[in-house]
């Protein structure tokens, strides 16, 4: 079996006529960067592409003009049995040479969410700063968990409602106020208060020995789905990432987790993310 892994980097390639700068999406096979003097590695929108998706294909780099379906090297998809899963890279239109790797599907369903999970939080913190959009981030507090991450927002870092409702304004700038009903929810905060936050407040145990006995993976599964409910019942024109809190050393979660309800996308990302 061989490992996928992948790093991302900012990067100011030439592109056209016109330098690009963007977030570089960079994949490596058992530690080996995966590449092409003629291309440029992938950006978000490569990696988010649908028709790329409905053709089984990865994006791993695109032509110099920074369109990938002018020319690219790309990664052709099969899943062979139950638990493995194939690549076939070569170039998107001169097939020659491929190189075939196979990885195991668990592992590479988790690395392949990491990269989707990363790719859309690009792409939202982008539209976020060029259209100031409403932003929220949904991590435990003290029985609060939902903040404004809009940094060019005046209310950024404001804390909304509580685990019951929250009030907050819909696209056409109206107050609206929406109650949960989420049976879960109270619960999973108050683990969170009494198990974590209070504790290590108190000085009954340090951060590192909280992480010893603390379980976050069922932790952070729980609050994800917790997050897909938030999420459908928030304005359309309210967008939502789930964060960890600051006590979890479990590096479970590198980045924020950007929540959209659309099955697909919960079946490729957030059901397998950890």
């Amino acid at each position: 079996m061989n490992h996928l892994s992948y790093k991302t980097e900012y990067v100011d390639l030439e592109q056209g006529d016109q330098h690009g700068n963007y977030l570089a999406f960079i994949f490596y096979i058992d530690g080996k960067k995966i590449e092409s003097e003629e291309y440029n590695p992938a950006n978000c929108f490569d990696i988010l592409d649908e028709d790329a998706t409905n053709q089984n294909m990865i994006v791993l780099a695109h032509c110099g003009c920074g369109c990938w379906k002018c020319s690219s090297l790309v990664a052709r998809v099969k899943y062979s049995f139950s638990n493995i899963v194939k690549w076939t890279v070569d170039e998107l239109r001169y097939q020659h040479n491929p190189h075939t790797y196979t990885f195991d599907k668990e592992e590479y369903d988790r690395v392949i969410a990491q990269v989707i999970n990363e790719a859309e939080l690009e792409e939202l913190e982008n539209k976020v700063l060029k259209e100031n959009q409403f932003l929220l981030r949904m991590t435990p507090d003290a029985y609060v968990f939902l903040f404004n991450d809009n940094q060019a927002d005046e209310e950024y870092g404001y804390a909304y409602g509580d685990d019951e409702s929250i009030s907050i304004k819909d696209e056409n700038g109206n107050d609206t106020d929406i109650t949960f009903n989420i049976p879960d929810l109270s619960s999973w905060l108050n683990k969170y208060l009494w198990e974590v936050l209070a504790p290590c407040e108190s000085g009954e145990m340090t951060i590192e020995e909280l992480n010893k006995i603390f379980d976050w993976k069922s932790f952070h599964k729980q609050g994800i789905q917790i997050a897909i409910e938030i999420k459908k019942r928030l304005p359309e024109n309210v967008f939502l990432k789930y964060s960890t809190p600051f006590e979890d050393g479990s590096r479970l979660l590198k980045h924020d987790i950007v929540i959209k309800t659309e099955q697909r996308y919960i079946d490729l990302v957030l059901n397998k993310i950890i």
